[in-house]
């Protein structure tokens, strides 16, 4: 819209100042110009007052005329011609019971009209939440507008309040009033409660905990992030008798799992000393929730039990399995005891190596061959699509790492902390020999050396080279890379699961990216360098052997020290006319 122009903006002050000289009697012409000289001087002190009068007037009628402009504009907007009970739906699905502020959400929203006020407290289920900075008098609307609905959520956290006292007049003591006065409006509503997250200190957790231990025939779901909190002599939270719980999670919280209200648990959570000491008692509770669990947490916990469950438990709709920092002997028992067929997400996260724990004798049996536990974790059983995986192991000094990439999402993630890492990797390489399915494997032993029994034997990266299925290698070892030359310039027996017709090809035909090391000492160098010109003769010109060459890698690196280099030039230019990707990478230089 166009503001109003000189000549319009004249006519009405014309119109204005001639109503002023008509209501006061005046006998000459007022103009929106006038001179001050044709005005009596007596008379111009009820001329200002009377346009001080006028204009404050026009201000008003203007400021009426804005408001139904903008009633009526809002009146007529998309938002409000929509049926009241959609625009309730849209309200609950904005500030639903997942949504973390969504009682601060609704009092911000009743703020934006009365239109969206009038419906927000004249809808009951859109009063189902509360939240400790609420003024205690919304808090009790929400009570009272939500009638005999349950109040599907309260998110409630506790100030760390100070050793001394707030003074009374400070924000501080404000917030403390205003939220003991909540918290008295949910303790008498307490039954209501369908859904609660408590954050707490240990000031207010012997209060919450008499109120969680009482009676609440409406809890599903129970979140407690509990900081410092003593439990004395009170020993763990026990819930009252009720309906079974949907969900639950637990920070630091020692809790009585002997309850059955736990048997058809969702999601349950579990960390720090929330996590039973006993593996057995860990076991059993995992058992009696197996049936409808769907996602299970355990992680920031590092006791050591030896306890070892006789049999694997099944977990039909388990779809998430996250086990992070904790020990070894709980997660690898927990890896042993869990089957999960249906499971699309699985982190197990060793934290500290335990060598006095049950790992060896459990590592033989998860990773046995055939094992359907492990296949189901790594997503290899017959319902997914294992050719379209990548799967990364990666051998470190104390440990060994998986990762599964499922089309580039991550699937699966491992890590295993040994004292003897290769041995474990020695059990996965049998484990992978004897399936069937078809899968791309990157292996990488650079941080790893053999232990020392397996020093003098043959070197242990030769099954992983044999079983065709590596698209990646990296080596360190001298020896290793030394068998890896040697090994991958053989043929051998298309493996089962390539699915190809022909019986013979080159040992890991779809092998993409090659990086190795090269010794310092000449004689050590001598043997590899030879080594490398007869695989590249063999494997990529087709020269020495007549056959159809491999397909050329995409990364084909051997590191060394610039001493060497000065001898390996030559080799390296004569290795590119074959092998174009081919380089020699000179440490630090």
């Amino acid at each position: 819209m166009k503001p109003p122009s000189q000549d319009a903006i004249a006519k009405a002050l014309g119109i204005l100042l001639d109503s002023i000289q008509e209501e006061n009697g005046l006998d000459f012409a007022l103009s929106y110009n006038p001179s001050l000289s044709v005005i009596p001087l007596e008379r111009l002190v009820s001329n200002v007052d009377a346009l001080r009068v006028a204009t404050s007037h026009l201000d008003q009628g203007a400021g009426k005329s804005i408001r139904r402009i903008q009633v009526y504009r809002n009146s007529v907007a998309s938002i409000h011609r929509i049926p009241a009970e959609v625009f309730e739906l849209i309200l609950h699905k904005a500030t639903d019971e997942n949504a973390v502020e969504s009682a601060r959400t609704l009092y911000t929203l009743m703020s934006v009209c009365r239109h969206w006020h009038s419906t927000i407290v004249s809808c009951p289920r859109l009063c189902t939440r509360l939240d400790p900075d609420l003024p205690v008098e919304v808090a009790r609307l929400v009570i009272e507008r939500s009638k005999s609905l349950p109040i599907l959520s309260l998110r409630w956290y506790t100030y760390a309040r100070g050793q001394g006292s707030a003074d009374e007049d400070s924000d501080e003591a404000e917030d403390f009033t205003n939220q003991d006065e909540v918290w008295e409006v949910v303790r008498q509503n307490f039954e209501r409660f369908r859904s609660m997250s408590l954050i707490i200190y240990s000031q207010d957790g012997l209060q919450i905990r008499s109120l969680l231990e009482s009676t609440n025939t409406a809890l599903e779901s129970l979140h407690i992030d509990s900081y410092h909190i003593n439990q004395g002599a009170r020993g763990p939270l026990a819930l009252s008798d009720g309906p079974p719980l949907k969900h639950l999670s637990l920070r630091a919280t020692s809790f009585n799992f002997d309850t059955p209200r736990l048997s058809e648990l969702v999601t349950l959570r579990l960390s720090y000393s929330a996590v039973p000491r006993s593996l057995k008692t860990l076991v059993q509770v995992l058992s009696a929730t197996a049936a409808q669990l769907e996602e299970l947490t355990i992680s920031d916990f590092l006791w050591m039990d030896d306890y070892r469950p006789s049999s694997s438990i099944t977990f039909p709709r388990l779809a998430k399995l996250d086990l992070s920092n904790i020990t070894v002997t709980y997660c690898t028992t927990l890896v042993a005891t869990i089957y999960a067929p249906a499971c699309s997400h699985v982190r197990a996260i060793e934290s500290h190596q335990d060598l006095k724990g049950p790992a060896k004798s459990l590592d033989a049996v998860i990773w046995q061959p055939g094992s359907t536990q492990v296949a189901a974790f790594l997503g290899l059983d017959s319902r997914s699509e294992p050719h379209a995986f990548r799967i990364t192991i990666k051998v470190v000094k104390k440990g060994v790492e998986i990762c599964v990439q499922d089309r580039g999402r991550e699937r699966a993630s491992f890590r295993f902390r040994r004292s003897q890492p290769r041995r474990l990797a020695g059990l996965i390489c049998e484990f992978f020999l004897h399936h069937t399915s078809p899968f791309a494997i990157d292996l990488d032993l650079s941080e790893s050396e053999p232990e020392s029994e397996s020093r003098d034997g043959p070197s242990d990266v030769i099954p992983w080279i044999l079983s065709g299925r590596l698209k990646a290698l990296n080596l360190s070892n001298h020896d290793d890379c030394l068998s890896a030359l040697e090994q991958l310039g053989r043929r051998a027996a298309s493996p089962r699961w390539s699915g190809m017709e022909v019986t013979e090809d080159w040992i890991c035909p779809n092998l993409r990216s090659i990086v190795l090391e090269m010794p310092r000492h000449k004689k050590g160098g001598a043997r590899h360098v030879a080594a490398l010109q007869s695989l590249v003769d063999k494997r990529w010109s087709g020269a020495d052997s007549g056959l159809e060459p491999a397909n050329q890698p995409t990364k084909f690196r051997i590191n060394c020290d610039s001493s060497s280099y000065k001898t390996l030039r030559i080799v390296e230019g004569e290795i590119r006319e074959i092998v174009p990707c081919f380089e020699f990478y000179v440490r630090g230089g």
